[in-house]
């Protein structure tokens, strides 16, 4: 599978919510990732990287929006614009915004990094009057 390929059907997928599906199917058995610029991050193995999903995602009450755009591709590169906004049990409402790029190596996802992560808690946020 080509690197547009490999995209599109990730996104397809997790558009759908198949997360764990997308993962056991495109990324490679030793990809690194999800690393961010703002954190001294190591490469992770996929299987840990699915255990932190877990238990972030069990935190999550009530998801209000969950925006994946579409991909953009540059040889064995492709990237993806998320947006989560969702209430968690010990934080409130909180709106992620994050661009995630991905390598492709031998049409298998071999690393992902985080570029840009932007964490709102709604209760930060002044009150507006229209």
């Amino acid at each position: 599978m080509d690197t547009l390929s490999t995209a599109n059907r990730f996104v397809a997928l997790c558009r759908r919510g198949y997360f764990a599906a997308a993962r056991a199917e495109l990324f490679a058995a030793d990809a690194a990732g999800p690393q961010s610029d703002t954190s001294v991050a190591t490469p992770k193995d996929v299987a840990g990287t699915l255990r932190r999903v877990r238990c972030d995602w069990s935190e999550i009450e009530m998801i209000h929006a969950l925006r994946i755009g579409e991909p953009f591709v540059s040889r064995s590169y492709f990237g993806v614009a998320w947006m989560l906004d969702a209430t968690l049990r010990e934080a409130g409402r909180t709106t992620w915004e994050e661009i995630r790029v991905y390598r492709v190596q031998s049409g298998k996802i071999a690393s992902e990094q985080v570029l840009h992560t932007n964490v709102v808690h709604r209760a930060e946020l002044p009150d507006v009057v229209l």
